[in-house]
């Protein structure tokens, strides 16, 4: 029979802090039979201490069920919603994102599934060694296609660990779920599945918290909507950006940056001054005009259009020749046929709303 005293005390080598190797070894020999489950960067496989060379083989990581969520299977005819949660922006410094993102991956982490033993026991291997986040993508293989992200069960994984991260290193960079989705999958396509994934009964608790968490860093960062608009390039489209899941986030970042700074303004005074920002007067007049006949199911270039030409009226611009000098800054004999179009167009809105 054996003795209970002579087994060894996992408890106290993990408690003690005096003994950092004990803590080490004391999780090496307790991850011996899980460790192979997680691929490369996970701590021995020793069964026993003391027996190095009884080791037992990899296990292949079987991931949790779930039902892929892709984009391209939601009609872009779904209305954009935003989170009603109020944001705190801060400074572009670790302190003043210490002070916010920590406490938004707390959240985001109750939105996800609970972790299972062996994946508690690789976190905190993981967290001996302080991996950085570029370190740790290769090994969770999260796969290339963001469409599948919040469905995936690694993604929890990740999670988790960014939360633990953040308070076992808080002298640290605060590191965020979106930011380090961003860098693999680029900030427009994250932007977008979170849009899409707020439609979706099984992902939009995660996907709020998560494009709240985004919103928060942009705020941070001190992005102007101008800025992000960039980002997540809204403005090299070949298309038109209305109606698109992307632009519906963009809007979403718009309206809380509006909320906090800006509440004497009214909402598509505010879309227009940022998009005016981006493009130019003539370009963006030139944008809306198009976007009229292509698919918005919201009508916002309609909206937008009619927005700006009430500000010529009222500025009372030429409705001549000196229309194009004034307004489009362009020569008469200089002006495009799109810029006569945008005149004709105005001078129909004029005579419409008399």
């Amino acid at each position: 029979m054996v003795r209970m005293q002579n087994l060894p005390d996992l408890r106290a080598d993990f408690c003690n802090p005096r003994h950092p190797q004990q803590k080490k070894k004391a999780l090496e020999s307790a991850m011996g039979p899980f460790a192979g489950e997680f691929g490369a960067g996970s701590p021995p496989q020793t069964l026993h201490r003391g027996h190095p060379s009884r080791t037992i083989p990899r296990r292949s990581y079987a991931a949790t069920s779930a039902t892929p969520l892709s984009a391209s299977t939601r009609s872009v005819t779904e209305s954009a919603t935003t989170t009603k949660r109020f944001l705190r922006p801060g400074g572009g410094d670790n302190e003043s994102r210490a002070a916010n993102i920590p406490a938004l991956e707390a959240t985001i982490k109750s939105a996800l599934p609970k972790l299972r033993n062996t994946e508690k026991l690789q976190l905190k291997w993981w967290l001996l060694q302080k991996k950085p986040l570029d370190k740790l993508l290769p090994i969770l293989k999260l796969g290339n296609n963001v469409d599948d992200i919040l469905t995936n069960p690694k993604l929890g994984v990740l999670r988790h660990y960014i939360t633990k991260y953040n308070k076992k290193y808080p002298g640290a960079p605060a590191a965020t779920t979106v930011e380090t989705l961003a860098k693999k999958y680029g900030e427009a396509d994250v932007a977008k599945v979170l849009e899409v994934g707020k439609k979706s009964d099984t992902t939009r608790a995660l996907a709020t918290e998560l494009q709240l968490e985004q919103f928060t860093v942009w705020l941070n960062q001190k992005l102007s909507p101008a800025d992000v608009y960039k980002r997540l390039k809204l403005n090299n489209r070949e298309t038109s950006p209305f109606g698109t899941y992307v632009f519906e986030a963009w809007v979403g970042y718009l309206n809380k940056f509006n909320d906090k700074r800006l509440r004497e303004k009214t909402p598509i005074t505010f879309v227009l001054k940022e998009l005016k920002a981006v493009y130019g007067e003539r370009a963006l007049a030139s944008l809306l005009y198009q976007a009229k006949n292509m698919p918005d199911p919201m009508k916002t270039a309609e909206s937008l259009q009619s927005k700006l030409y009430a500000q010529w009226r009222l500025k009372k611009v030429p409705e001549d020749k000196y229309f194009f000098i004034q307004v489009l800054k362009v020569t008469s004999s200089k002006a495009t046929e799109m810029d006569k179009k945008i005149h004709s167009d105005y001078l129909d809105f004029l005579k419409a709303n008399k």
